[in-house]
């Protein structure tokens, strides 16, 4: 089992890794690009309402001092960005075999064959390493452009995926709270985990493909 385990884990990093690399490095080649830059906007026209918090043209980085909007500081943003896009990728694989060690243990623990504490330990595992991807996500520096082909790409799929699992993260948690109320509250703490788990691994494939 542990066997089986690294290697899904090898191969979900390989490909999330060079998937991550190769779109981020679009980006950088663009904005490395003088004529792209005298005729493209340095912001995207389109942005999280995060990054925009934290990276807008009056965000919270640009006010303070920190990283003035300017060419240069948009190079080091993408860096910055490709850093956190690989480290996204690579502990959303880490946070997926948490999560199924989560789904695992709690079938056990539904059956009484393990204690409380080792169901939690993966459950806080697993909470603690989706916080970390999802503040990636949410707070990485914008692409260099938000134009994108209008046909649904699998970049459309992974978002549609991730609010599905962000919405069951919280519903899951919550109702975890709630499960020793009886059997109705496992179960549906259990429907919501298994819906959250599918969501979670059908995002990470949308990226490949």
């Amino acid at each position: 089992m542990k066997s089986l385990l690294y290697i899904i884990f090898l191969i979900t990093i390989n490909l999330i890794y060079f998937t991550s690399n190769a779109q981020v490095a679009d980006s950088l080649n663009l904005l490395l690009d003088d004529t792209v830059l005298i005729e493209q906007p340095l912001l995207p026209s389109k942005m999280l309402i995060t990054k925009r918090l934290l990276w807008g043209k009056h965000g919270f980085m640009r006010f303070t001092g920190i990283m003035p909007l300017n060419a240069e500081n948009r190079v080091k943003e993408m860096k910055i960005r490709r850093l956190m896009l690989i480290s996204h990728q690579a502990l959303g694989a880490a946070t997926f075999l948490s999560m199924v060690g989560t789904g695992i243990t709690g079938q056990m623990l539904y059956n009484e064959k393990i204690k409380k504490s080792t169901h939690e330990a993966f459950a806080d595992a697993t909470n603690i390493g989706y916080g970390i991807v999802a503040f990636e996500a949410l707070f990485s520096p914008p692409p260099l452009i938000s134009k994108r082909n209008k046909k649904w790409s699998n970049i459309d799929w992974h978002k549609m995926f991730a609010v599905i699992h962000f919405t069951g993260m919280i519903t899951t948690n919550i109702l975890s709270e709630k499960a020793e109320g009886g059997k109705p509250w496992k179960q549906a703490h259990r429907a919501s985990a298994i819906v959250t788990g599918v969501a979670f691994t059908a995002a990470i494939i949308s990226i490949k493909f």
